[in-house]
């Protein structure tokens, strides 16, 4: 759901660009990255209003250069594998900053926040699959069937 929210605001912004004749290119990548930028300048950031988003933009758009931006792209790429391989047992001391090591196999996949937000549409889904298929709502025996494993998988889609 949230994958779909965002695209619908993606495609939201671009109509809004076009009724404004505010279409950088004539290529869908470069209207979607322009689209994607303005929707990172409205999302809320601390005290940040959009004047001060945009002072800041323009203060530091001029620096950012391409060298940059592939020196960035390594830079995080390190950090990211560098944390994925981080000991427990950081002889540093920080304890408190460390990934936490999860053996998966003792973790449930499926959280109970997760199922909570696949509530809804499972109620959805069921009210609408047992109308169209002609399924007795009334009849346990059938919801029981399939429920628990579309339960998982809607809730397991959530997580």
């Amino acid at each position: 759901m949230e994958e779909l929210r965002k695209l619908e605001q993606l495609h939201t912004t671009l109509t809004f660009m076009q009724s404004h004749n505010f279409v950088p290119s004539s290529t869908l990548d470069s209207n979607r990255f322009i689209a994607n930028l303005i929707l990172l300048l409205l999302q809320p950031c601390g005290e940040l209003n959009l004047d001060m988003k945009f002072r800041l933009l323009s203060e530091y758009l001029p620096k950012i250069s391409v060298s940059f931006l592939e020196e960035a792209s390594q830079w995080v790429r390190f950090e990211t594998d560098e944390r994925d391989y981080q000991e427990v047992n950081d002889p540093s001391g920080k304890k408190d900053c460390l990934p936490l090591q999860i053996n998966h196999e003792e973790v449930a996949m499926v959280g109970l926040e997760a199922m909570e937000r696949a509530n809804s549409t499972l109620e959805d889904f069921c009210r609408s699959y047992f109308m169209f298929h002609g399924v007795d709502i009334d009849s346990p025996l059938m919801i029981f069937k399939y429920f628990p494993v579309l339960a998982f998988t809607e809730s397991y889609i959530y997580q």
